[in-house]
């Protein structure tokens, strides 16, 4: 039976704004992640991902919702608990030029998480910066370079290097590749991927890309309005969408072959707003298959066999969704 590393449990995260409103970004999610897996999250803008992630590690605080790691809940660390909690959970960013303080160089970027961790002496942080340079394939020579003088594949090469320099074992990848070209985004996923199996590294790859997700993911999740709609292995979930809303998002996937066309699904309907989602499936209002009772309750999760979990009533009453 396969470990599980990480299981997220009713994480709730909104934000307030004024009149006592709040933006309800992450509103009851729960996941788990295996070790050793890549689970990818994706969904449209504004759907809670970077969000959910950010609360995983503790760069946002939740809300609510409980985040246990192998078997300890994480959620209230603080102090020099968290601090050691944050060797083993660590986060690569979208904007790889964002990320990295313009002032310091790519050494200087490298040895600071070592340094607030008093990793070592001045002299074994130099050789773990060398090593970490030479695992995601940038030379010595880049020790003394600035972000402004690298290019955008280099800089999160150096973002990526940062995330493994105390050698944690999960890591939050919030969109690494979407900044970059397509030519040096499969370099970027090549190398993570090696990385993963020569570490033994665990991953929640976050991305609106869906042709990424299929390529480096082992199952995924799908968010709607803070909201997890499906989850299922990668295979299958491509394969077999069984929520509306993941058939829409699948059926914009460009086919890479001349004369082919996937038939699209146009949503229509007004997209529910964050600050008040109302009741019932949060997808109801652009769903051709909405019946009334999808605006007056939320569906519950069902396994619909195989880990294929879904969040829609016309599966929980044993119905096909056509």
């Amino acid at each position: 039976m396969t470990e599980q590393l990480l299981e997220v449990v009713d994480l709730v995260k909104h934000f307030p704004l004024p009149r006592n409103q709040r933006v309800h970004a992450v509103d009851g999610i729960t996941f788990n992640i295996a070790a050793g897996e890549t689970l990818g999250m994706v969904g449209e803008s504004g759907c809670g991902k970077t969000t959910a992630g950010r609360a995983i590690v503790r760069l946002i605080e939740p809300d609510r919702g409980r985040l246990i790691y192998r078997g300890q809940d994480i959620t209230h660390l603080a102090g020099a608990e968290l601090l050691s909690m944050r060797r083993r959970m660590q986060i690569i960013f979208q904007d790889p030029y964002s990320s990295l303080d313009p002032r310091k160089s790519a050494g200087q970027l490298i040895a600071e998480p070592l340094l607030i961790h008093r990793w070592g002496t001045r002299g074994r942080i130099r050789e773990r910066v060398r090593e970490l340079l030479e695992q995601v394939g940038l030379t010595p020579d880049m020790v003394s370079k600035y972000p402004h003088e690298l290019d955008g594949g280099r800089c999160q090469r150096i973002g990526i290097a940062r995330a493994l320099a105390l050698g944690p074992e999960f890591i939050v990848c919030d969109e690494p590749v979407s900044a970059l070209d397509v030519s040096i985004q499969a370099q970027i996923l090549n190398l993570m991927k090696d990385l993963q199996e020569r570490l033994s590294l665990t991953y929640l790859f976050i991305s609106h890309n869906l042709a990424v997700v299929k390529h480096i993911s082992d199952r995924v999740v799908v968010m709607y309005l803070g909201v997890v709609v499906e989850t299922a292995p990668t295979e299958a979930l491509f394969e077999d969408p069984l929520h509306p809303y993941t058939q829409a998002l699948l059926s914009a996937i460009p086919i890479p072959a001349v004369g082919e066309r996937r038939s699209r699904i146009i949503l229509s309907g007004d997209v529910p707003t964050p600050v008040n989602p109302g009741p019932g499936c949060r997808f109801h209002k652009r769903c051709w298959l909405a019946s009334p009772v999808c605006g007056e309750a939320a569906p519950k999760m069902v396994d619909a066999g195989g880990g294929h979990l879904v969040a829609c009533f016309r599966v929980s009453e044993g119905a096909v969704i056509q």
